[in-house]
């Protein structure tokens, strides 16, 4: 499912006309197609096809070769009809070998059978890039000249996860790694990596598809974004629905959803903001969560409580709320047990990593 929205992404503002003359095919892969493309045209015959993109504007055209006389049906498209992207996806046969030979402007020679996921992940690699993406992976194929490796940055549930990576490959429309082990899970988990491609620049790659056995990712559409290694001292882990907070403005409670913590910031969100709420403004917090009993003979939690003042430094507006990043100073009485909590679900994500990654 995630993947399909990923790809949604991609197609959502193109058009496709599928011309396959075997119904029980073109109904199975009209199925995903449907949930992926701003609008889809079917087609079974060379007539068809003709008239649709006579009628319609059409950004892609997928055809199978056993439709009658597909050979100059397609032949006429690509003469007629320049800015459609063209596919072939068929069995192999005569036609389908020789149009492989001949250099025509056919952008995908795919063939069957093929799932539709895959055939969309191959079309993904399609989509026009912009000048920024280019710039991109042309310091990529840059970077895999010289040294061939880069270095990936990713979070799992606060843990930074980096290693290094080899680049396999890059095109001007997506770019292949091989990643570690750890970090190839990882970044199927978070579904994108960092990637530093020098000390002060890192892009933003969202994962198309991946592959277990080998360990690899295809990315297409990176983009720049600024980002700051983490200091390995203020840990900052990602809570679950036992950690509660309430914030306190001029003694006025407001309930929130937390989303990570560290030893220095609390990010949380609330749905309302109130003109009160600004930038520097100093607020105090109540932190209720469960940590493990004191004696190791007990197997089970407890519930504690501490407390903190703090200082609103970033105020974020999304769909549905307002995310807050609050540099927080915990009280001395409740240092301890705050101090407690991030080190056991710390070492309860290493613990789940690890276990993930030995059964991946």
């Amino acid at each position: 499912m995630e993947k399909k929205l990923i790809l949604k992404q991609y197609f959502q503002n193109y058009t496709l006309l599928y011309v396959e003359p075997d119904k029980k095919i073109r109904n199975i892969n009209l199925n995903a197609f449907k949930k992926i493309f701003k609008q889809i045209f079917t087609a079974s015959t060379s007539k068809d096809t003709i008239t649709t993109l006579q009628k319609y504007h059409i950004d892609f055209l997928i055809i199978d070769l056993y439709i009658y006389n597909s050979f100059s049906t397609i032949i006429h498209i690509l003469e007629e009809f320049k800015d459609v992207n063209v596919i072939i996806l068929s069995y192999k046969n005569q036609d389908f070998r020789l149009l492989q030979s001949i250099d025509l402007d056919i952008k995908l020679f795919l063939e069957k059978p093929m799932v539709p996921t895959k055939i969309l992940l191959n079309l993904a690699t399609l989509i026009p890039q912009n000048s920024q993406e280019l710039q991109i992976f042309d310091e990529l194929a840059q970077l895999q000249k010289n040294t061939n490796k880069i270095y990936l940055f990713n979070n799992y549930k606060g843990l930074v996860i980096q290693n290094e990576a080899i680049i396999l490959k890059v095109s001007s429309t997506y770019c292949q790694l091989q990643l570690s082990k750890i970090q190839f899970y990882v970044a199927l988990y978070e579904k994108h990596t960092i990637i530093k491609l020098t000390s002060k620049k890192f892009i933003y790659a969202q994962v198309l598809s991946s592959n277990k056995q080998k360990l690899t990712i295809i990315f297409v559409h990176p983009k720049y974004i600024e980002y700051k290694t983490r200091d390995i001292n203020n840990k900052r882990i990602d809570v679950t629905e036992d950690f509660q907070a309430t914030l306190y403005i001029h003694n006025t409670p407001i309930e929130t959803k937390v989303a990570n913590i560290s030893y220095k910031y609390i990010v949380l969100y609330i749905t309302k903001i109130d003109n009160i709420l600004y930038r520097g403004i100093k607020v105090d917090l109540s932190l209720k969560f469960d940590i493990n009993a004191p004696s190791s003979m007990l197997n089970h939690k407890q519930t504690v409580i501490a407390h903190s003042s703090g200082v609103v430094e970033k105020i974020q507006q999304t769909s549905n709320n307002i995310k807050l990043v609050i540099k927080i100073n915990i009280k001395k009485s409740s240092q301890s047990i705050f101090e407690k909590y991030i080190k056991e679900k710390e070492i309860e994500a290493i613990q789940e990593l690890k276990y993930n990654i030995t059964n991946l």
